[in-house]
C-alpha cells in the first residue's frame, strides 16, 4: 500500500494472470496458446504463419488395425508351440514376450504420427516425431492433388522411395500431393489434398512476388 500526495491510501495494481511474459513477447509467438493446468506453462499450438497443419496417425490405417487384431492370436499360437516343444521352457517368460510383441508393440506403432506443416516459406513433414523432411517453397515448381496406389506405386506406407513420385511419406489412405522442387520429387500423403496443394502453391507464389 502507498499514499497519494493527499494522504489517501492507494492499492497496488496487479497484472492479469493471463498476460504473456516478456520472454514470450520477445519470441513473437502470436499463434494460439494452450495452458497445461498441472504445469502452468503455455506453448504454441502451431508455428506463427502456418498455412496448413495436419496430423495423421498410423492407427487410422485399416490394414494396421486388421494386423492388430490378428497378430496377438498368431503370436500366441507360436509361443504356445514353443512352450510345448522346448524342454524346460519358462511359461512366465513366454507370456511376457507375448505381451511385449503382441500387445505393446502394436499399440506403440498405432500411435505413430505424421504431421504436415506449411509455413510461410517451407513445407515440413515430420514422421514419427523423428524424421523431418523440409522443402523450400521458393523452389516448388508444381504441386497437385493425386490419387495413387500405395502398394504398387509407393511400396506401402511409411517413408519410401518411388520411381514415379520420388520420396513418399504417408501413413494411410490413397490420396496425396505430388510436388516438384527443382530436381527433387516428393509425394506427401494427406486426407486434405486440395488444401495442402493450395497452401504450397500460395506460399510459393507469395515468395515469388
Amino acid at each position: 500500500m502507498s499514499r497519494s500526495p493527499a494522504g489517501e491510501l492507494i492499492a497496488p495494481q496487479t497484472c492479469p494472470t493471463n498476460r504473456p511474459s516478456p520472454r514470450i513477447l520477445e519470441m513473437g509467438l502470436s499463434s494460439p496458446m494452450r495452458t497445461y493446468p498441472t504445469l502452468g506453462t503455455m506453448v504454441p499450438d502451431t508455428p506463427a504463419g502456418t498455412r496448413f497443419d495436419e496430423t495423421q496417425r498410423l492407427g487410422q490405417n485399416r490394414l494396421v488395425r486388421i494386423i492388430m487384431v490378428i497378430e496377438p492370436v498368431f503370436l500366441g499360437l507360436i509361443f504356445l508351440a514353443l512352450g510345448m516343444r522346448v524342454p524346460g521352457a519358462s511359461w512366465p517368460g513366454l507370456l511376457g514376450a507375448w505381451v511385449g510383441c503382441a500387445l505393446v508393440l502394436p499399440l506403440l506403432l498405432s500411435r505413430l504420427t505424421m504431421r504436415t506443416l506449411v509455413t510461410d516459406d517451407q513445407l515440413l513433414v515430420r514422421w514419427a516425431g523423428v524424421f523431418t523432411f523440409r522443402v523450400e517453397l521458393a523452389r516448388v515448381e508444381t504441386a497437385q492433388p493425386v490419387r495413387y496406389d500405395p502398394i504398387s506405386e509407393a511400396g506401402g506406407w511409411g517413408i519410401k522411395h518411388s520411381r514415379k513420385h520420388g520420396r513418399v511419406c504417408n501413413v494411410f489412405g490413397d490420396r496425396g500431393v505430388a510436388l516438384v522442387a527443382g530436381e527433387r520429387r516428393m509425394l506427401v500423403g494427406t486426407q486434405r489434398p486440395d488444401e495442402l496443394a493450395a497452401a504450397i502453391l500460395e506460399g510459393a507464389i507469395a515468395l515469388g512476388d
